[in-house]
């Protein structure tokens, strides 16, 4: 955002574009200011709306060397500085390349448009004291602390320009999915761990769209401390009565991965199940039982679903390698892939694993310590990557784990093998 109200002032004062030599010289110089003790002196203009006095270039040879933002083209067109000679040149290579920089691809596209709005709502919020987010991303850098990330905080920022906060949305979307098309092509086992990280990141996004769904039934069985009965719709009011007491749940002990390892091995003709048929076709949703209200520790819940999750995933991951070494496929068996391990959940899947024929496949699990019949949760965006992956796309349902873990397949878009239910709304005010 700095870098394109650099841009601005420069080509308003030049009255045309920059060239790609000025945009390379202009982004080492805003790099190497923000990245200084100087990096006042364009915050300041930035947070202000007004006029750049001046930027600085740190030099591989130790100078430093201050100057005009209009004397930049000069610099620039008599090479006083060679275009290789700063501190962080490959930083500003990644932005400013002329063919596959992060700044000019976004000027090829609607980027540009939507940088300058944010810089409109960034300059905004610093102005009313709110802090902005490009000094809040600055600090995290500069402190070593984790910085949350521009899509994780953009939501609550956007809050009051609607139109900004649906075209962000929109373009998280696009780049979501053009990230799990990437995940696709890539083998992960060579990926740059740079990349890998990156994953990670992105991953983080679709946190909120996963997290209902992603770890089984586990949810659905409850995890009260005190239960209390009200009356359904139309009923009387029962006398008043002392919540009833449930039992502690029982603490969740799951097997180490050397145990399940030797299960797979041992009971490989026996893990996998045929899928049950219906006896008739699913009936309309039967009336809901009375509400009730009751007191959950949902930190203690996630963490137990996550190890449960987790557990389950890398049991079906360790099943589908042998499946494929007893096929005498052990090159495909060394390309199963557990994504949402390796990457961060959000691809809509878990494993990418292998057909013995050769044919990718996509595994989304689904766990339970319950019986195979258990309802189980899955999310929006599961459900959208099964339309879109077809007959590639499978749930494996892992049920009885982890005393006798079982599981049986589904096959195609969850639309047509599932009875789905809506339990919660994504909103937004109109």
């Amino acid at each position: 955002m700095v870098f394109q109200f650099a841009y601005n002032q420069l080509a308003s004062v030049l009255g045309r574009s920059l060239t790609d030599d000025e945009v390379r010289y202009l982004a080492a110089a805003v790099i190497n200011t923000l990245d200084s003790d100087e990096r006042e002196i364009l915050l300041e203009p930035y947070i202000a709306d007004q006029s750049i006095d001046g930027l600085r270039f740190d030099l591989n040879d130790g100078r430093t060397i201050h100057f005009d933002l209009n004397e930049l083209p000069d610099i620039a067109a008599e090479k006083r500085i060679g275009v290789n000679d700063f501190e962080k040149t490959k930083a500003a290579l990644f932005w400013a390349n002329p063919s596959r920089g992060i700044f000019t691809r976004a000027a090829r596209s609607r980027g540009s448009r939507l940088i300058q709005e944010l810089i409109n709502v960034d300059q905004q919020l610093a102005q009313k004291g709110e802090g902005n987010l490009l000094e809040e991303t600055l600090n995290a850098i500069q402190n070593n602390n984790d910085n949350p990330g521009i899509f994780s905080i953009a939501e609550e920022a956007f809050a009051d320009f609607p139109g900004l906060l649906r075209e962000w949305q929109d373009l998280e979307s696009e780049l979501f999915d053009a990230t799990n098309k990437a995940v696709e092509a890539v083998e992960l086992d060579t990926a740059p761990p740079i990349w890998i990280t990156s994953q990670h990141e992105i991953r983080g996004m679709a946190a909120a769209d996963t997290a209902a769904g992603e770890f089984g039934t586990e949810e659905l069985e409850g995890d009260s401390e005190e239960v209390e009965e009200v009356p359904a719709a139309g009923e009387e009011s029962p006398e008043p009565s002392k919540p009833v007491k449930k039992k502690p749940r029982k603490q969740l002990e799951l097997p180490s991965e050397e145990y399940l390892k030797d299960l797979v091995e041992r009971e490989l003709d026996e893990i996998s199940e045929a899928t049950p048929v219906a006896s008739s076709a699913p009936e309309a949703t039967k009336k809901k039982g009375k509400p009730r209200a009751t007191q959950t520790n949902f930190a203690e819940k996630e963490a137990r679903n996550r190890k449960l999750g987790e557990a389950g995933e890398f049991f079906v991951y360790q099943y589908e390698i042998r499946k494929l070494i007893a096929a005498g496929k052990e090159d495909l068996a060394k390309r199963v892939n557990w994504v949402s391990k390796e990457l961060g959940d959000g691809l809509g899947y878990d494993i990418r694993s292998f057909d013995p024929d050769g044919s990718e496949v996509f595994l989304e699990v689904k766990t339970t310590t319950s019986g195979r019949a258990t309802p189980f949760f899955v999310s929006n965006n599961e459900v959208a990557v099964s339309e879109e992956k077809g007959n590639a796309y499978r749930l494996v349902r892992v049920f009885n784990f982890p005393e006798k873990p079982r599981f049986f397949t589904l096959e195609g878009s969850l639309s047509d093998v599932l009875q789905l239910e809506a339990t919660s709304y994504r909103a937004r005010v109109l």
